[in-house]
C-alpha cells in the first residue's frame, strides 16, 4: 500500500501523520518471530536535524537514513521499541521498502497543497548533503557565512524540491 493510500487524501479526511506499512519480508527478532506490519510518522525537522550530531553519522554519512528511520517508524509487530539496532538488521529489502515510503510521505506534503520543499545546510555537512540529494533534493546555492552555529559562522547551502507542477493553485484568480 502507497503512503499516499494509507493516509487516505480524500478531501473529507483529516490532516493524519501516520502511515501503516507491512514489510515484504519482516524482521525477524532474536527469539525467531517475525514482525512484518508497522506505522511510519511523518518526519519533522527535528528527526533529520537532530541526527547530524551523531559520531555515527559523522564517521559515515550513509548511518543517517538508519537513524532517521529508527525515529520515525513508531511501531514494528509486537516489539517494545524501534531503535538503530532493529533498522540494522532489516533485510536490505525491507530497509529499501521503508526508505520508499519515507519518500512517499512527500506526496502527503505536496497533497496539502505545498508545490516545493525547501532545506537549508549549515556546512561542512556532507551526511545532510547526501540525504538531501538521494530524497531528491535539488542544490540551488549557498549562502556565504549567515548561518551561527557551534561559535562560528558557516556556510548554508540550500536545496529545494519540487512536489507539483508549475500551474497556479485552483483557488488563485488570475
Amino acid at each position: 500500500m502507497s503512503a499516499a493510500a494509507a493516509l487516505d487524501r480524500s478531501a473529507s479526511a483529516a490532516f493524519r501523520t501516520e502511515a501503516p506499512f507491512e514489510l515484504p519480508l519482516g524482521y525477524v527478532d532474536e527469539s525467531g518471530v517475525r514482525h512484518r506490519r508497522g506505522v511510519m510518522r511523518l518526519a519533522t525537522a527535528a528527526d533529520e536535524i537532530l541526527p547530524m550530531r551523531d559520531p555515527r553519522v559523522q564517521a559515515n554519512p550513509a548511518y543517517l537514513s538508519i537513524i532517521i528511520l529508527s525515529r520515525v517508524v513508531m511501531k514494528l509487530g509486537s516489539l517494545p521499541d524501534v531503535d538503530t539496532q532493529v533498522v540494522e538488521r532489516l533485510f536490505t529489502q525491507d530497509f529499501e521498502y521503508l526508505r520508499r515510503l519515507y519518500e512517499e510521505l512527500f506526496l502527503v506534503v505536496r497533497d496539502c497543497g505545498l508545490r516545493v520543499l525547501c532545506a537549508g545546510v549549515a556546512l561542512p555537512n556532507d551526511a545532510s548533503d547526501g540525504l538531501h540529494r538521494a530524497m531528491g533534493f535539488e542544490e540551488v546555492g549557498v549562502y556565504r557565512r549567515i548561518g551561527w552555529k557551534d561559535g562560528r559562522w558557516h556556510d548554508v547551502r540550500w536545496w529545494q524540491l519540487h512536489l507539483a507542477g508549475d500551474a497556479p493553485p485552483a483557488n488563485l484568480q488570475g
